[in-house]
């Protein structure tokens, strides 16, 4: 599991060297920086892909200086536009703590439904938690 550091050269490295040791093409991280400053200010998550439903799960998090600030809705609008068009995919998936509001309300921003709340489903925090989990379609662009 990756921690957040505090540190930005460390989260660089960290990224690098998941991205040389990641060979299955099944999950990947990414990373999002400012056009003005090249400061990294976000980190995606591609969990995992399904390839017999063409299905991806997307994580991210994002520097707590930056959020409030629109950055996260704008990058998850353009993954979704180069995965549906570049890439074929048909959902994509977003998993927030239930109690995660502001993740929750990336979702509902960018338009993705909220499909269900599995209860009782993740250990945050040393607290057992429900999970929120939103999809978004390819048949929802039209």
């Amino acid at each position: 599991m990756w921690s957040k550091s505090k540190d930005y050269k460390e989260l660089e490295n960290h990224i690098n060297n998941t991205i040389i040791s990641c060979n299955d093409w099944k999950s990947w991280d990414c990373i999002i920086r400012l056009k003005e400053n090249n400061k990294i200010i976000w980190k995606v998550w591609i969990i995992k892909y399904e390839e017999d439903i063409d299905s991806m799960e997307l994580w991210y998090w994002i520097w707590k200086e930056f959020w409030w600030k629109w950055y996260i809705p704008e990058c998850v609008e353009k993954i979704k536009d180069f995965w549906f068009s570049q890439l074929w995919i048909n959902r994509i998936v977003l998993i927030a703590t239930k109690e995660n509001l502001k993740s929750r309300r990336v979702a509902e921003k960018c338009w993705f439904k909220l499909d269900w709340i599995i209860r009782w489903n993740a250990l945050v925090k040393w607290k057992i938690v429900d999970k929120a989990i939103y999809t978004f379609l390819k048949d929802d662009l039209e």
